[in-house]
């Protein structure tokens, strides 16, 4: 459950590196958002997550606790995080092996990198690693910095099982997984070497990630970018646009005569394509409520 976890802030994370440059208008600061139907006038809220959190960091205000309460149904990007017993087996290649992918030179650097890294020589990786598909190796460089941290979606499922609030879910672990399985074998390559050949300092990067997260600076991680244009492509388009269009028919449908409370991954909200321009697209008014998280 926890490497799944993991792999849920790779969506978000993924997606920090993924979009095009915000313009000044397009930017929207901000976690916690109030949405009222014109027509029902009916009042729902929408907040953001980073997913997984440094537990030193971990805030969730009172205000947005009390917005969940009272909301007659939560939205979240998975509903049953309690029943995840199947999420490391579809984590596993059904056949073949993660550096089949890769040509020669990239599996040298490959094995040079975990044996760098983790301690793994070649042999041990293929036994211990190699069956595995390539976003879960994309976690590994997380989890060493990761080791106590709080889960926002996991305390928001929580928090609802206590009050008996419903809890509808926008996507299972299945198609959440299923988007990098249909990637080609090329951008499955490109994800390894992607990470392999980061020189990057990955707890100081975790570091900036969690602190944009919490100055709510949104638009300023989704300015970082990285990776070729086809991965970033695919970030775009399928983690966040797609995923985004998606969902909006659900949220629209519920919240048009119910008080809902929708948490997902806070770069699904800003930019043209993010939820917030999608609601008020479609007849929403949405505006900031000012929350502290730091």
């Amino acid at each position: 459950m926890r490497m799944f976890q993991l792999f849920l802030v790779f969506l978000l994370t993924g997606n920090c590196f993924a979009q095009e440059k915000l313009t000044e208008a397009e930017t929207e600061e901000g976690v916690f958002w109030k949405i009222q139907n014109k027509e029902s006038k009916q009042i729902s809220y929408m907040f953001g997550t980073i997913h997984m959190i440094d537990k030193d960091k971990y805030v969730f205000p009172k205000v947005v606790s009390k917005r969940l309460d009272k909301s007659e149904i939560v939205i979240l990007e998975l509903n049953d995080l309690d029943n995840q017993s199947n999420a490391m087996e579809l984590m596993m290649l059904p056949k073949g092996r993660m550096t089949d992918l890769l040509n020669k030179s990239q599996r040298d650097s490959l094995y040079a990198y975990t044996e760098e890294n983790f301690g793994l020589d070649s042999a041990l990786f293929e036994k211990t690693m190699g069956k595995f598909k390539p976003f879960f190796f994309m976690q590994l460089p997380y989890a060493s910095v990761m080791m106590e941290s709080e889960s926002y979606d996991m305390n928001i499922y929580k928090q609802c099982k206590k009050s008996n609030i419903p809890i509808l879910g926008l996507e299972t672990i299945e198609e959440q997984i299923g988007f990098f399985d249909n990637l080609s074998d090329n951008l499955k390559s490109d994800l390894i070497m992607q990470i392999v050949r980061d020189t990057s300092d990955i707890a100081q990067s975790w570091e900036e990630t969690q602190n944009l997260y919490l100055d709510q600076k949104i638009s300023d991680l989704l300015n970082q970018s990285s990776g070729s244009i086809n991965m970033l492509q695919f970030m775009e388009e399928t983690l966040t646009a797609d995923r985004n269009t998606k969902w909006i028919s659900t949220l629209t449908k519920e919240m048009k005569n119910k008080s809902v409370f929708v948490a997902v991954g806070a770069a699904h909200l800003p930019g043209e394509k993010g939820l917030i321009q999608l609601l008020r697209q479609n007849g929403y008014d949405v505006s900031r409520v000012e929350i502290k998280l730091k």
